[in-house]
């Protein structure tokens, strides 16, 4: 049962955590739904409600529970199976017209979709339809087969409101990795490691397991960068990257902390096994050039032993004084520590006694997930980005629109194909000519979501053709040769997908127009009818509402993610996946528009020496501080990207030499002026100029303020360089 509903623990842990950001939304349906069936029982009997409210009570039961369950998964599949059981049951045992019944299993399906894997979905959505016709036919089979679209409608609809669960799910899983993993490296990033140190955490506690920490740090990597470029730095993290992924293989897993940090967690290892991992990293590093230069690492180590609790934050600093240790005692070496016992504070000359360990800033959570600390990124509204308005609040979320639209358009397509086929077949009962407004809305957003991506507003269409969509549903439903206000739930068809691409106010006006065009349907077609049963339009219009409720949040965590998978998760400016996300439309700009882009790579000086006299916590700090201070010396417009452990780089589009090296001498007096986190720091920077008139090419005129940062460093820190100034300050740095 593990593996079909999960592959891995990755794919586990994306269930668990989103089902935990999904409760309250959940917990709004549920309550929302419920009203909804109450309304019925004039029309059904109060028998039919029985079901419903065992489900509702067992799913209040179980998500008390879900904080303490060993396996959490397998109480939401219960809750899950048993909804879609429960209306099934409740079709049967209902009074009078059950077409208006027919909708109800979409509703467990709908809060389904959105947390497991399409093979548990699609299988799960298939089995209800089957089971929906079978309940259909053997209590209400003449009324069905006198009239088929009673429950040809509900099925195409079920399907439907499925297929765009699974899309909005597929956003915020693709998201999410993204946010976990470290685009440079590809390894994992803090916020895994932090995810995955609760979860071993609750292991260990519940099956004795022994989880061991290592940290591994290169030594003299600062030298590295200063000596050959940042470009060259970087291929040395990559190769050493690769060499602990041959070298840990199903050890543990690995996680790029920091810079030139890395850390490994193993799940259930001995002392001695920690450290004959940690001495294998050692001797692979050392034993060839890494890029061609010869490097070491030294290795902190932490490891459990029986019948002792992990505790993350006890380990890290564990592992973190056994590395101060092997690097004070001449580097290239492994040290370690017994989580059991206390380890004291190992003390050097060139360490204050009142320093403290590194410490993680943020604990893991008992839920699996991580605190709300840990993504400091999330919900920041970034510099740089686009201009917003009252439906994107930036860049960010005008992105997040149209990647949802990109990665759900084979289910778009799949969705109007069902749509069509149903509306087709229906139409053997129906005058066809009312289903012209829904297949007419159907061609015309395939046609427009094709440009959509071009636009420089394309957020706009997007929500009016989904208006278009939804209102047209009404319409089809309002010119039928009868009243069919079973047909009434159809406005909720795109509401779903549509809530999840926007913000608030977007899916806001998707609710309220499926709302409206609900009422409005029932009230022209059957006023008699809705005045006579009210749950009919009651229930279309909670079961519209629902899809708003969870599409909404279903959008805000894919872009929650998403904000994260571009947000460096210590600074909060943006990170080289970002990076990489904006150079092509520089390229593209600095083409057409025909102007100079600059680029900024900023350095810290002399920070490794703030991390080996300070500690690591103070390192952290002064990186967060500089990196406020040189967002706050920027323009509204520029970009500025977290791109390694203690540089920068800023793009300035439409920005010449004299005016880029204004901006530098700005940001580097920001950081020069005042001490950051109580410790005198300075920056160096290198600036270089892509003149206009060709199209932008990053790689080189990044190489170039590379080496002016070269030259800045060489000839005293604390300055900035641009190509003016080269060939009076060479001599210094030759000398140097």
């Amino acid at each position: 049962m593990a593996q079909f509903l999960y592959h891995d623990a990755g794919e586990r842990e994306r269930l668990l955590t989103l089902s935990m950001r999904l409760l309250r939304p959940y917990a709004a349906t549920v309550a929302l739904m419920s009203l909804a069936m109450l309304s019925g029982i004039g029309t059904f009997g109060w028998v039919c409600l029985v079901p419903l409210a065992i489900a509702a009570s067992v799913y209040v039961a179980f998500g008390l529970r879900m904080r303490r369950a060993r396996r959490p998964e397998l109480l939401l599949l219960t809750n899950s199976a048993g909804g879609i059981l429960a209306s099934l049951v409740c079709i049967a045992l209902a009074h009078g017209p059950r077409e208006y019944l027919f909708t109800l299993p979409a509703f467990p399906m709908l809060t389904m979709a959105p947390l497991f894997a399409r093979r548990v979905t699609i299988s799960a959505a298939l089995l209800t339809a089957i089971g929906l016709v079978a309940v259909a036919m053997a209590t209400y089979g003449p009324q069905v087969a006198a009239d088929p679209p009673k429950l040809i409608l509900p099925v195409m609809l079920m399907l439907v409101v499925v297929l765009g669960a699974m899309a909005s799910r597929d956003a915020e899983d693709v998201n999410r990795s993204t946010a976990v993993v470290d685009p440079l490296t590809g390894l994992l990033n803090r916020v895994a490691l932090q995810t995955r140190a609760s979860e071993l955490a609750l292991d260990a506690a519940a099956g004795g397991a022994r989880p061991a920490l290592l940290i591994a740090d290169v030594d003299h990597f600062k030298a590295v960068n200063d000596r050959h470029g940042h470009a060259r730095g970087d291929a040395v993290l990559i190769e050493i990257a690769d060499r602990l992924r041959a070298t840990v293989a199903t050890a543990g897993g690995i996680y790029r902390f920091g810079g030139e940090e890395f850390v490994v967690l193993m799940p259930d290892a001995t002392p001695a096994a920690a450290i004959d991992v940690a001495e294998r990293i050692r001797e692979i590093v050392a034993a060839t050039p890494v890029a061609g230069i010869s490097l070491t690492v030294s290795v902190g180590v932490a490891a459990g032993t029986d019948g002792a609790a992990f505790d993350y934050r006890a380990a890290f600093a564990d592992a973190d004084r056994a590395l101060y240790l092997a690097k004070s005692s001449g580097r290239d070496r492994v040290c370690g520590a017994a989580l059991s016992t206390v380890v004291e504070p190992i003390v050097a000359p060139a360490r204050r006694a009142t320093d403290g360990p590194r410490v993680p800033t943020s604990a893991p959570t008992s839920t699996g997930g991580t605190s709300a600390t840990a993504d400091p990124g999330w919900g920041v509204r970034l510099r740089g980005s686009d201009d917003g308005n009252w439906l994107v609040a930036d860049g960010v979320d005008r992105g997040h629109v149209v990647d949802l639209l990109e990665r759900s358009a084979k289910d778009s397509e799949t969705n109007s194909a069902i749509v069509l086929a149903t509306l087709l077949v229906s139409g053997l009962w129906l005058h066809w000519w009312g289903l012209i407004p829904s297949i007419a809305a159907g061609v015309v957003w395939q046609i427009c979501t094709r440009q959509l991506p071009k636009a420089r507003r394309p957020e706009f269409a997007i929500l009016a053709g989904l208006v278009m969509l939804v209102a047209a549903s009404g319409v089809t439903t309002a010119l039928a040769d009868r009243p069919i206000l079973y047909a009434l739930p159809m406005g909720a068809l795109f509401t779903l997908g549509a809530a999840a691409s926007f913000r608030k106010a977007g899916a806001t006006v998707i609710g309220a127009t499926a709302v409206v065009t609900t009422v409005a349907t029932a009230l022209v077609i059957d006023p008699r009818g809705v005045a006579h049963a009210p749950f009919i339009l009651i229930f279309s219009v909670c079961f519209a509402v629902s899809t708003v409720i969870l599409g909404e949040a279903m959008g805000r965590s894919a872009r929650e993610h998403r904000i994260a998978s571009i947000t460096d998760g210590l600074t909060g400016a943006l990170n080289r996946a970002a990076l990489e996300a904006r150079i092509p439309l520089i390229v593209q700009q600095s083409t057409v528009a025909r102007i100079d882009t600059s680029v900024l790579v900023i350095d810290i000086d002399h920070f490794k020496r703030v991390n080996d006299t300070h500690g690591h916590d103070a390192g952290d700090a002064v990186l967060v501080d500089v990196a406020r201070r040189l967002r706050g010396a920027l323009r509204a417009f520029d970009s500025m990207y977290r791109v390694g452990g203690e540089e920068f780089v800023v793009l300035l589009v439409a920005t010449g030499e004299t005016e880029a090296r204004g901006i530098a001498e700005r940001m580097r007096r920001a950081v020069a002026d005042e001490p950051v986190a109580g410790l005198p720091v300075t920056v160096s920077v290198g600036a270089a100029t892509a003149a206009a008139g060709r199209a932008f090419d990053y790689d080189a005129t990044f190489a170039v303020a590379d080496e002016h940062l070269y030259v800045a460093k060489q000839s005293g820190r604390d300055r900035v360089v641009v190509a003016a100034d080269v060939a009076a300050l060479q001599p210094l740095a030759q000398a140097a």
